[in-house]
């Protein structure tokens, strides 16, 4: 059966419903424009991301050939790319962090309006027996739908979190997509562009392989297709995107999981994820960045009870997808409001997929579950939502009545969850009001008091990082620096000395933190006066992780130190090459390469004075 575009009800209507509710969102969500950024990687992403301190074509190329920071996401920092261009032209990257969060913002009014006008093409799209009542009401239940994907309080870390870019521009670009195959069904060219956009989505974050599903269950449950008719272009996209899948995850690979759960490990975690999203989906509070929900903690903790009700859940929810795909008559008629249930039913749970912690994922290490994962599952709850407004409201009063009491009750704790996001130290403050346990809001806040100067508090934070989690790599080695930056040299000796003793210097996914941790010792060690030994330690940590620019930097230091020249020369080089552009590394090769001159010529002659 082919589906063409039919007349949708009359749309005079929309771009008053847009604009409003495209002002009622901005409006909502403006605190996270007078926001600053997030150390937890706004920092590594924009702040210290070498290909973006200089915005040229060598650096975006870079960020094309290469992932960073442990991802492939070249579209998604090529928009950064040239955010960082105009935050140069206007001052300076570390002034200009309302520029990113404005990114953020458009980019979710954009996909606010998209999910808006796909509701209303859809409606438009059902079954042919519109009446007067249904073509009044079919824009508001579009509406509103469209309200709840806009202002559900979960959408507030992806919008407030610069770093969460990837996922709001990746929903931007699926979504098109999705617009655009449903708007020119019988145009030779929407399916090439459905594919370019869905690349481009899969090339701002991996997990917007779940896009070619959103059709299929629109297809299939709303639409009424048969499932042959219905798999086809979501099949031949998957199988353009499954080779990306590949690309991306050898580009990426898992060298930060700290614990891989076993399959049935794995089962249960995603029951619980299922559940726990569920839950947030209709009480969404409290809401923190760190949940604690981590394997580790949920192997040992989870109740009986809890697994086996999660378990019928999932089981429950799995079920009645596969159902309405393969199991319902093709003869049923489509396209009413429980049609956009069931469609959205499916798009939710089809969504989640990808982020239930059945494939693992670095975040795991803390939590499984996060706020931010929601943002596309989103969509298909609000095609519930419109679902039940065109099913329950039998007057264009009573769903305004809805709107209004839905506007106010999500505004209402959307805006004060967005007020949690101004700085880091509110933040991870709040994160440890909810969940005391969590060492990754300890470890940031340490971090944040260190760079201010506040050593002393930043060691308590830290200390309290390592009660919680006693194997943070992370956290020990900022202990380690605090001690030294404290003149503590010999603390710090003993901290990295006990870390290496359970810790062996072997190559893996721990090997920068190691070789980091042997660096650092080795600074330690010649404070006091015990050269030898770290210089040693400088060797043991370039053999650990051979792309420790730091190690490669001290090893030339402590060469050129010593008037071995030729050494220091071929170490800064190395170092140089570790951190193309790096200033202070090509200013001391410049002297190591004067010091062998004077030495070649002067025998006697000492390091120059730097």
């Amino acid at each position: 059966m082919r589906i063409d575009r039919i007349a949708s009800p009359k749309r005079s209507d929309s771009p008053t419903l847009l604009l409003i509710l495209s002002a009622v969102t901005a409006l909502v969500l403006s605190p996270v424009l007078f926001a600053y950024y997030i150390r937890l990687d706004d920092y590594q992403h924009i702040l210290d991301n070498p290909s973006l301190q200089k915005t040229t074509f060598s650096g975006l190329a870079t960020l094309w050939g290469e992932s960073y920071a442990g991802l492939y996401i070249p579209v998604t920092y090529s928009a950064w790319w040239a955010g960082s261009g105009l935050a140069h032209a206007l001052g300076n990257l570390r002034d200009a962090a309302w520029l990113f969060h404005a990114m953020n913002l458009v980019f979710h009014l954009v996909n606010v309006a998209l999910v808006f006008v796909i509701l209303r093409l859809l409606l438009g799209l059902g079954r042919k027996e519109s009446t007067e009542h249904v073509a009044a009401i079919n824009p508001i239940a579009a509406w509103i739908g469209a309200l709840f994907f806009a202002l559900h309080p979960v959408q507030v870390e992806s919008v407030a979190w610069v770093s969460e870019f990837k996922g709001i521009l990746a929903g931007t670009l699926g979504l098109l997509g999705v617009w655009i195959y449903y708007r020119f069904p019988s145009k030779g060219y929407a399916k090439p562009l459905v594919a370019v956009c869905f690349v481009a989505a899969m090339l701002a974050k991996p997990s917007s392989i779940v896009f070619p599903g959103v059709l299929l269950a629109i297809d299939r449950l709303y639409l009424g297709r048969t499932l042959k008719e219905s798999v086809v272009v979501p099949a031949i996209l998957w199988v353009l995107l499954v080779p990306l899948v590949l690309v991306t995850k050898h580009l990426q690979p898992d060298v930060n999981i700290d614990v891989v759960p076993s399959l049935v490990q794995r089962v249960v975690i995603a029951t619980d994820a299922f559940s726990f999203y569920l839950g947030k989906l209709v009480v969404p509070y409290p809401l923190i960045l760190d949940y604690g929900r981590s394997p580790r903690y949920l192997v040992g903790h989870l109740s009986g009870w809890h697994i086996g009700f999660s378990l019928l859940l999932a089981a429950a929810g799995a079920l009645m997808v596969l159902r309405d795909l393969f199991l319902v008559s093709d003869t049923q008629p489509r396209g009413n409001w429980r049609a956009l249930l069931s469609c959205g039913w499916a798009i939710l749970v089809l969504a989640l997929l990808p982020v239930l912690g059945l494939v693992p994922f670095p975040f795991q290490n803390f939590s499984t579950v996060a706020d931010r994962y929601m943002y596309i599952p989103l969509v298909g709850a609000s095609f519930m939502v419109a679902g039940i407004v065109a099913r329950t409201c039998r007057s264009v009063r009573a769903s305004l009545g809805v709107a209004v009491g839905t506007v106010v009750v999500l505004s209402v704790l959307s805006f004060r969850q967005a007020s949690f996001w101004q700085s880091t130290q509110t933040l991870f403050e709040h994160t440890l009001a909810v969940n005391s346990r969590s060492y990754l809001a300890h470890y940031t806040i340490a971090a944040e008091f260190m760079s201010s100067g506040q050593i002393d508090l930043g060691i308590e934070h830290d200390l309290k990082t390592l009660e919680i989690n006693p194997d943070y790599l992370s956290a020990q080695v900022a202990l380690g620096v605090a001690w030294i930056q404290k003149g503590d040299y010999q603390k710090a000796i003993d901290t990295y000395r006990s870390v290496l003793a359970k810790n062996p210097s072997i190559a893996g996914k721990r090997a920068a933190f190691i070789a980091s941790i042997h660096n650092n010792l080795g600074m330690a060690l010649h404070r006091v006066g015990r050269g030898s030994e770290g210089t040693a330690e400088f060797r043991k940590a370039v053999e650990v992780d051979p792309g420790s620019a730091s190690g490669h930097w001290n090893l030339g230091n402590a060469a050129y130190n010593e008037k071995r020249y030729l050494d220091a020369m071929a170490e800064y080089e190395i170092a140089g090459t570790l951190r193309p552009g790096d200033r202070e590394i090509a200013e001391q090769l410049a002297r190591a390469r004067r010091g062998a001159r004077g030495a070649l010529f002067n025998p006697g002659a000492g390091p120059s004075s730097h």
